[in-house]
């Protein structure tokens, strides 16, 4: 009974292993196919890449062909190997299962025959002790059953003997099995690897075939004489003058260039250069040739008087980042505003403002032929006018201020009245002076 006890166990241990075995073979093989097919299909996107490429050779190709070619062998290859693991998995549990039903079944014969036996042996002892008189025929039928017993005890002995040599012989099938399909699983993985390797092999010849094309195109193309080549430090640059026409020989020079870069460059007045600084922005503009953009000033002289300027004006340049052909050479007016009202701002003519004693500004106000002194704080002019707030009094837009006077002898019964206008509103803050008498008025204006 034992040695039948152990035989099961031995096949249990067998068939429970063989479920495992046989996964892990079909994950195997799914892993291997998966990753030779995606060979299949970058090589068969390779090979489409160069039919459709007008510029392939046919030696890059033929490359391509083999290439593609080559991973579909490897591909097969790799998965009839993870067929052949999953089988052989298969088979091992399979015979497993039956190798654990024949054990179990021997065992179980085995056992009830041994039983029999024992019970045979136990009421020949019982018998035995029952005290009668033993004849010479009960000597020779105990001699029977004694051989009987002897005959059956060995024919359990090799019943068992039998039923562990078959586990046994299950068990190393299935151990065989198993190496076979790891050797299966090494001998795909190895033809991966080479399949790998030469897909490598066959992506350098491209290279190289790739590298030698290219070097043909530029052996076959234009050449010229080194001399004939100008470098230049940065580009682009611009042709600021051709300096041969259609059909002239080629003697000298042909164009002149310059940095593509424009700048509009010019003088400001002495009092004025303090107030514009290196990235302040510029408009430029001349209505006559259609220019109307920005700029940027990128340097402004330390001192009068240098590049070309006279003593009384600051050099200073602007940089134009798009500048029209047309800009070249032009003389535009450059606008730099270096302060702003930022809204509406009341205000007069600049001979309009006059300064009393006590150094404030005051403007002169006229009402139905009286005059009124207004005191006021002057802002910023432009264009003949200055922004002014009264200080005290009254002044509003519309009003008639004093801007001069007429000299008694040329005056005469009526006032000069002038219109609105629109001066720009940027410039630098400028204070009133002077005086004058009023007999010529124009109207307080409100202006952006």
């Amino acid at each position: 009974k034992l040695d039948g006890d152990r035989a099961v166990a031995d096949a249990h241990a067998v068939l429970d292993t063989a479920p495992a075995r046989l996964a892990d073979a079909k994950n195997e093989a799914a892993a291997n196919n998966a990753t030779a097919q995606a060979d299949v299909n970058s090589a068969k996107a390779a090979l489409d890449l160069a039919n459709s490429d007008p510029a392939a050779t046919p030696e890059e190709i033929a490359v391509a062909q083999a290439a593609y070619d080559a991973a579909k062998a490897t591909a097969d290859a790799v998965k009839l190997t993870g067929v052949q693991a999953v089988a052989a998995a298969q088979a091992a549990l399979d015979g497993a299962q039956a190798a654990l039903d024949s054990a179990v079944a021997d065992a179980a014969t085995a056992n009830a025959a041994a039983q029999q036996s024992v019970d045979a042996k136990q009421a020949i002892l019982d018998a035995a002790l029952i005290p009668r008189k033993v004849t010479t025929a009960d000597v020779a039928a105990a001699k029977r059953d004694l051989e009987i017993a002897k005959n059956n005890a060995q024919s359990v002995a090799a019943a068992g003997d039998r039923a562990v040599a078959d586990a046994e012989s299950v068990v190393a099938s299935t151990k065989i099995d198993v190496s076979n399909a790891s050797a299966a699983l090494a001998a795909a993985e190895n033809a991966y690897s080479v399949a790998k390797v030469a897909a490598a092999a066959r992506g350098t010849i491209v290279d190289l075939a790739a590298e030698e094309a290219s070097l043909a195109t530029r052996r076959a193309g234009v050449q010229v004489p080194a001399d004939e080549l100008v470098f230049v430090g940065s580009g682009p640059i611009r042709v600021s003058e051709v300096l041969v026409a259609k059909g002239d020989s080629l003697a000298g020079g042909v164009v002149k260039a310059t940095n593509a870069e424009v700048y509009v460059v010019g003088g400001l007045a002495v009092q004025d250069a303090g107030l514009v600084t290196v990235g302040m922005e510029a408009s430029i503009d001349e209505p006559d040739l259609g220019i109307a953009l920005k700029g940027e000033v990128t340097q402004v002289a330390s001192a009068p008087g240098t590049n070309a300027q006279d003593a009384f004006h600051v050099y200073f340049e602007v940089r134009i980042s798009t500048p029209p052909p047309n800009l070249v050479g032009a003389s535009v007016r450059v606008t730099i505003p270096v302060e702003s009202t930022q809204g509406e701002s009341l205000v007069v003519p600049l001979s309009a403002l006059t300064l009393a004693p006590d150094s404030s500004s005051r403007v002169e106000r006229s009402v139905e032929g009286t005059s009124q002194l207004i005191t006021v704080t002057p802002g910023l002019s432009a264009d003949g006018f200055v922004a002014v707030t009264p200080v005290n009094g009254e002044l509003k837009a519309g009003d008639l201020v004093v801007i001069g006077f007429t000299p008694p002898a040329a005056a005469t019964s009526g006032s000069t009245v002038t219109g609105d206008t629109t001066p720009t509103g940027d410039t630098t803050p400028t204070g009133g002076t002077g005086s004058a008498d009023a007999t010529t008025v124009a109207p307080a204006t409100t202006v952006a």
